[in-house]
């Protein structure tokens, strides 16, 4: 059982990681167009064929920390909360950000679409929402593994 929380935590923390670092860094309001269209079209393509991966992982190993924790009602539905969440996360991901970054990633300065900012400003906030469910589902995965005792199979 704490190998599924030392990895829980751990693919949770590196999401999270990624996530908050884009959000922090990255608000395309302090760049100019010119500017951040070639780092949103790298990031994308460095980071968005893993991110899925990786939250699927997160997400499965969350289920199973529920399922672990079935007899301590108050960290199961932590965890089920938690797993909510990140599945909110992939949600937002494969229905809402993808399909804008797939236009983003055929953009380029003499081909940009007359109405590229309010696509901008709606991948910018579901980016936003990813992250703020990502970040809670951390704060709850990090809170439920150390603060319960580790549970000794019968």
């Amino acid at each position: 059982m704490q190998i599924i929380r030392y990895f829980n935590i751990l693919l949770t923390g590196i999401i999270t990681g990624i996530l908050a670092g884009i959000w922090i860094g990255l608000n395309p309001a302090g760049f100019s167009f010119a500017t951040y269209l070639p780092i949103q079209q790298k990031l994308i393509s460095d980071l968005y064929h893993y991110l899925p991966g990786l939250q699927l992982a997160a997400l499965i190993l969350c289920v199973i920390s529920a399922w672990q924790h079935k007899k301590q009602r108050l960290v199961f539905w932590g965890f089920i909360v938690a797993s909510l969440l990140l599945a909110c996360s992939i949600l937002i991901s494969l229905i809402a950000i993808h399909p804008l970054y797939t236009q983003m990633m055929s953009w380029t300065i003499t081909t940009l679409p007359a109405q590229w900012e309010p696509l901008e400003r709606e991948s910018w906030q579901y980016q936003q929402w990813q992250t703020m469910a990502v970040l809670l589902a951390f704060c709850i995965i990090v809170w439920y593994s150390l603060s319960e005792p580790e549970i000794k199979p019968a």
